[in-house]
């Protein structure tokens, strides 16, 4: 344990020289004895990040925010090395000044610690551990692409909090996370946006997965799991069949929060679906190359879900899923010559679809003149309607 602290020692000569990350590397190697940390007239708790290792667990464990002992904790990534990259927290209507109610504001940088002699084995162990943990054992000099910014503020006993993070690169301008607060019935502030439930970090992420598995319902929402090597050429392929029809509204990438992720490394991926239209749906998804599906498949989940009149979704059994009917327009389970004359009315811009994934006969997701040509060709086949006549 001697030679342990003596590498500890080296890493805390590097804070005389550090103004924004503090005793950074420190925090991840020695745990932090202290009960609280002040900030003016205020005592926050101990939690609450105090350098560049503190802020990267505070992500690994709880990912952007945390509520507890009266404050709301976020901690917000940042490019360090882009200059054209601007942030900014937008109010959306929230009904709490929070930003009166700042109790803290501070932004962390790495600093390398410095490398012990490899002769004290127990410290230079303790540093490989360390950097590795980092993914920076072969690449030390690296320049960190990120720093954490964390903002503490005193949680509101009424009212709410709603705003947005925006990131905004060069002209381009994107929403990184929409987070929202409010005052629950016994007075407790509580997370009300889909990160209250949904993983955005590592630890989230394993538990949730451990939890419901790599498919799960969850407030209407469909979310789907599983670590991807994209570096091989394989994917995640979505596909849907069915009268209802949902649609991919938001994807993370939860992140190791490594200073440098190798090639190779595996992705763990978050998708989130919301249902567009009812009736039901069967979901599938597999990993494999695109190119090679059957040869290449890893992984493959099957769901089977319900979608009623207010696009709320429920999971059903296979036995309750209703094949759709090809060329069912009208959405009735049977093909017939309302379903040409549905389809001829919305093409002309006359009616409404019912069942637009049905009246897709071409299958090329574009409902057109050709869908419906194909239409009347399986009616005629049919002998649903009657072929014109021949011309004279």
């Amino acid at each position: 344990m001697r030679k342990f602290k003596k590498f500890i020692a080296l890493t805390m000569a590097l804070s005389a020289c550090c103004t924004m990350a503090g005793i950074g590397n420190v925090s991840a190697l020695e745990e932090n004895t202290d009960t609280s940390v002040s900030f003016g007239e205020t005592a926050l708790p101990e939690w609450v990040p105090q350098s560049f290792d503190d802020a990267r667990a505070f992500a690994i464990n709880h990912g952007k925010t945390y509520i507890a002992d009266g404050v709301i904790c976020c901690v917000q990534k940042k490019s360090s090395t882009k200059s054209n990259v601007r942030y900014e927290t937008v109010d959306k209507g929230s009904i709490y000044n929070y930003a009166s109610n700042v109790l803290f504001n501070e932004s962390y940088s790495f600093v390398a610690p410095e490398e012990p002699d490899r002769s004290d084995e127990e410290a230079y162990r303790a540093y490989e551990e360390y950097m590795w943990d980092l993914g920076l054992l072969w690449e030390m000099s690296i320049t960190p692409e990120f720093y954490y910014e964390v903002t503490v503020y005193k949680a509101p006993t009424e009212g709410e909090i709603c705003f947005d993070w925006v990131k905004t690169v060069g002209s381009y301008e994107y929403i990184e996370a929409e987070l929202s607060f409010a005052v629950n019935e016994s007075g407790e502030a509580v997370e009300t946006d889909i990160y209250s439930w949904l993983p955005d970090s590592l630890s989230e992420y394993k538990d949730f997965m451990n939890d419901y598995g790599n498919v799960a319902l969850h407030d209407n929402y469909i979310v789907y799991l599983n670590d991807v090597n994209y570096s091989t050429g394989a994917g995640i392929i979505f596909e849907q069949l069915g009268t209802a029809e949902i649609k991919e509204v938001m994807e993370l990438s939860i992140s190791e929060e490594k200073l440098l992720n190798a090639a190779g490394n595996t992705n763990h991926t978050v998708i989130v679906y919301e249902a567009v239209s009812e009736g039901t749906v069967k979901g599938s998804w597999t990993i494999a190359r695109p190119w090679s599906i059957e040869n290449s498949k890893t992984d493959e989940d099957i769901k089977y879900y319900e979608v009623d009149e207010n696009l709320g979704v429920h999971e059903i059994n296979e036995n309750e899923f209703v094949v759709p009917v090809r060329g069912d327009a009208n959405g009735d389970g049977e093909l017939s010559i309302a379903d040409a004359v549905m389809l001829q009315n919305w093409i002309l811009c006359t009616g409404d679809l019912t069942c637009w994934q049905n009246a897709d006969l071409c299958e090329d997701k574009v409902i057109d003149v050709f869908d419906l040509i194909m239409l009347k060709s399986e009616l005629i086949e049919k002998e649903l309607i009657l072929p014109a006549p021949a011309k004279e």
